[in-house]
């Protein structure tokens, strides 16, 4: 669920930021030349095995950093700043880096239909982020009579709009820094972790009869690693 929420968070974050792009870059971007399947296949091959080296070092760069369970927000700040200059060393991506950069991806692939679009990012936007773009998209859809396209053309300038509106109805700034979405959305996320392990404690407890033992989720410190 805190995944989720990150994610969602994220996700109208990057939306925001992005339609204030959309129609410029979708109105110039031409259709790109397709690569020779080997050379896909190399290509695949190639950055699979590249991420996997990054994320195997990840992992041991980290495995000596303990996550703030306590929720503090200014120990999960420092944390978080200790993860993202790691991550940036090894040439990993931010969450919101790789929302946009899958964004991006899905932009190019989607024939210009934003419908498409749309539905090819429900998994990383989260149900309800997922459900107001969709809402979005059919109400423009029937006001014009037409499937939504990218590019400078009166429904989708109207569709970056009623999106405004949605973000800021969730409270989420089209100018909005990601950055700071970003830093929200962990320390919501630690906060629920620790939640949920406090629960699992306590039902384990019960299970075994442990009612005597005090245990508290917030002093424990796990790791990625």
């Amino acid at each position: 669920m805190a995944g989720r929420f990150a994610l969602s968070r994220l996700g109208r974050s990057a939306l925001g930021s992005a339609s204030r792009q959309w129609v410029q870059a979708t109105s110039v971007r031409g259709a790109a030349q397709a690569a020779p399947a080997k050379e896909d296949e190399d290509i695949v091959v190639s950055v699979f095995k590249d991420e996997q080296k990054k994320f195997s070092s990840f992992v041991d760069a980290t495995k000596n950093i303990p996550i703030p369970m306590s929720g503090d927000a200014a120990a999960i700040e420092g944390y978080c700043k200790k993860i993202g200059e790691i991550k940036n060393k090894l040439g990993i991506p931010s969450d919101a880096q790789r929302f946009h950069n899958t964004m991006e991806y899905q932009m190019s692939n989607s024939g210009d239909d934003v419908r498409t679009f749309v539905q090819s990012m429900e998994g990383m936007l989260g149900e309800g982020a997922f459900n107001e773009v969709m809402d979005a998209v059919e109400k423009v859809e029937n006001e014009s009579g037409y499937a939504l396209t990218f590019g400078d053309n009166p429904p989708f300038l109207k569709f970056v709009e009623t999106m405004k509106s949605v973000l800021e109805a969730n409270g989420v700034s089209p100018s909005a820094d990601p950055a700071k979405i970003a830093m929200e959305a962990e320390v919501a996320r630690i906060k629920a972790l620790s939640a949920e392990a406090q629960e699992e404690m306590e039902a384990a407890k019960k299970r075994h009869g442990l009612g005597f033992v005090n245990v508290n989720a917030a002093e424990l410190k796990p790791t990625t690693g």
